[in-house]
């Protein structure tokens, strides 16, 4: 061998290294033919290109593997041989680091993958199993390495591979650099290690970029991307279970483990606002309106939501002011918006025959409310419905009955006034209602100068 390519040990490490090492065989020089005697010339041999460091033969061994690697000749066998030597090494107190940094860069591991760096391959566990639903990981091959290969992994993390899950941004940048999406693969535990991701290996804005578009958070419709979900808030929390179709995160598929992560979620764009949150219900609440699709449980959770919300600061401006101007109320005489219908109580029982009025529907019917729509009578009066005639029906004297002295409320009047339809035969009509009828013009000339053109 040529001396730069040639190697004389010491006592303490060249017989050591030679048993240790049976994947590469190490040019030592001689001893025996040059008669013990080249001990001698130690420094003249190392003007030559002689070595004679235990490091410099470690690297040896591992440049000759990597050579090996590089032209396919890399065994399963060798492998094993190298980390037997490293352990081998250890075991006599010998540092293996010049061996280890001479093979940790190469790509000959087989992995998942295919070869890569020591450093870019990972032991697989079941702490890993949640970065496996969301990311593409270089896993060692052990079905081509055998199960032994588990032996070895205090040498197999000497030479950089992963061993284990850590909560560290190299580990969270793993997940990143390999994310990969499947809704069906996405659990609990998988959302969670995202937003760890997101939390621990910043900055890490091309990820989140990417999570805005995709559908990986579960709702109870179904996955959703973060920027059309929302994430309930317990003082507002009924503003969002008014419809179902709003896609509220699945607090009971997620329990508590993406709780802590709020500002992570945020950056990904889902909603925790309010005022989002209220307009996003508003125009939900529009659509419905329109296509005539409010149900019973809808409007009562409308109501009790307006309830709960009506004294808070803020309130959610945009569902109220629509709940005021929408056609929403299922009446007598079809949809109307809360100013244009009455709430029926018995007051209005002598003034029904002689107009047609707008009483909300409280049956249980063609839309109706049910009796639970009287519950609500303070928050539909704040809505605009008018819910009291204020009528007082004079009681019978000895001679007959009074004139009624006081007048009907104003907005009761103006229902009767505009909606007047008196009956053709006089008979149908009882004193309680001419009272009622006359309690109503009166209130009316009250307020205004002259009757409908069309009364």
């Amino acid at each position: 061998q040529p001396p730069a390519e040639s190697f004389m040990s010491s006592s303490e490490w060249g017989n050591l290294l030679q048993n240790g090492s049976s994947c590469v065989d190490i040019p030592m020089i001689g001893q025996q033919f040059y008669q013990n005697e080249m001990h001698a010339y130690k420094e003249e041999l190392q003007v030559i290109g002689v070595r004679f460091e235990f490091g410099e033969a470690s690297a040896y061994i591992g440049r000759r593997l990597m050579s090996m690697a590089a032209s396919n000749m890399l065994t399963r066998q060798h492998v094993y041989e190298l980390l037997r030597l490293i352990r081998f090494l250890q075991q006599k107190v010998l540092s293996p680091s010049k061996l280890v940094n001479s093979v940790k860069d190469g790509r000959w591991m087989k992995s998942t993958l295919g070869y890569r760096s020591p450093s870019c391959c990972i032991i697989y566990d079941s702490d890993w199993a949640a970065a496996s639903c969301i990311s593409t990981q270089p896993f060692l091959d052990v079905g081509f390495y055998g199960e032994s290969i588990l032996d070895y992994k205090q040498e197999l993390k000497l030479l950089g591979v992963q061993v284990g899950f850590e909560n560290s941004e190299k580990v969270y940048k793993l997940v990143i650099d390999n994310f990969k999406f499947s809704s069906s693969s996405i659990t609990s535990d998988a959302t969670a290690l995202i937003l760890k991701c997101i939390r621990y290996a910043s900055p890490c804005d091309d990820f989140l970029r990417k999570l805005r578009d995709l559908k990986w958070l579960k709702t109870n419709v179904g996955f959703r991307a973060p920027g059309e979900s929302f994430l309930l808030d317990q003082e507002w929390e009924c503003l969002l279970k008014v419809f179902d179709v709003v896609p509220v995160v699945d607090s009971w598929f997620y329990g508590s483990k993406i709780s802590p992560y709020k500002e992570e979620l945020k950056k990904t764009g889902l909603i925790t606002g309010f005022d989002q949150a209220s307009k996003t219900v508003a125009n939900i609440f529009k659509q419905m309106v329109l296509k005539s699709s409010l149900t019973k449980a809808s409007v009562l959770a409308l109501l009790a939501c307006y309830r709960k919300l009506r004294t808070c600061n803020p309130i959610p401006v945009d569902l109220f002011n629509c709940m005021r101007s929408e056609k929403w109320l299922c009446t007598s005489l079809g949809f109307r918006s809360p100013s244009e219908a009455i709430l029926f109580d018995e007051g209005w029982q002598s003034l029904s025959p002689i107009a047609s009025l707008p009483f909300s529907n409280d049956g249980d019917s063609n839309g109706g409310l049910g009796k639970e729509i009287h519950g609500y009578k303070a928050e539909l009066k704040d809505l605009g419905v008018t819910t009291e005639v204020k009528a007082h029906v004079a009681s019978p004297t000895v001679t007959g009955l009074n004139i009624c002295d006081n007048p009907v409320d104003i907005s009761a009047a103006r229902f009767v006034i505009s909606g007047l339809n008196i009956p053709a035969d006089p008979a149908a009509i009882s004193a309680a209602t001419v009272l009622s009828l006359l309690g109503s013009v009166k209130s009316w000339l009250a307020c205004k100068q002259h009757f409908p053109r069309n009364l």
